[in-house]
């Protein structure tokens, strides 16, 4: 969760209009809580495909369905590709065995992103990859359309912030160590 409070404070997420958010990877349910906690009024899709993950977010941290939150239990990339739906905010948490899954590289799944954003809205993308792979993906959003900056919220972390305009948020390019 530390992660995601810095770059929440980093994109000034108090501050922008979210009122719909789509989370992929609830895990514990840390980023449900924050944007609860910054847009209490906003309508939260998280979507996790492990059961067991849906239900230590539930019985461990309080994230409970509710008439502004709804918790799927389906793989994220099936429904990026197949659901309809455009929202504020799409933070995508996804790792497998602590690493990215390559298919978040796929231009296709990003285009698919890119569809699930509003044009004022913000994706964010949490990876822990080194330069040459945060470049390649870099490479990727574009090419799905995305303006891409990036937020170093601590050492391992490189979080993609895409937008569908030219973001004015300030942010390091994935190659420096800022």
């Amino acid at each position: 969760q530390r992660v995601w409070e810095r770059v929440f404070e980093r994109v000034r997420i108090a501050d922008r209009p979210v009122r719909s958010a789509l989370v992929l990877g609830l895990g514990g349910g840390g980023v449900v809580k924050l944007i609860q906690g910054s847009h209490p009024q906003a309508h939260i899709t998280a979507v996790d495909n492990d059961p067991v993950m849906i239900w230590i977010a539930r019985e461990h941290f309080g994230v409970k369905r509710d008439e502004r939150t709804s918790i799927v239990e389906q793989d994220a990339f099936r429904f990026v590709d197949r659901e309809p739906g455009s929202f504020d905010l799409v933070v995508v948490d996804l790792f497998e065995d602590h690493k990215v899954p390559g298919r978040l590289f796929a231009v296709k799944f990003l285009k698919d992103l890119h569809g699930h954003v509003q044009p004022h809205g913000l994706l964010l993308i949490n990876t822990m990859l080194d330069r040459s792979r945060a470049s390649a993906l870099a490479a990727h959003a574009s090419r799905a359309g995305l303006s891409v900056n990036w937020c170093r919220p601590f050492p391992e972390n490189r979080v993609l912030i895409g937008s569908i305009a030219a973001s004015p948020i300030n942010a390091p390019d994935p190659r420096s160590d800022g």
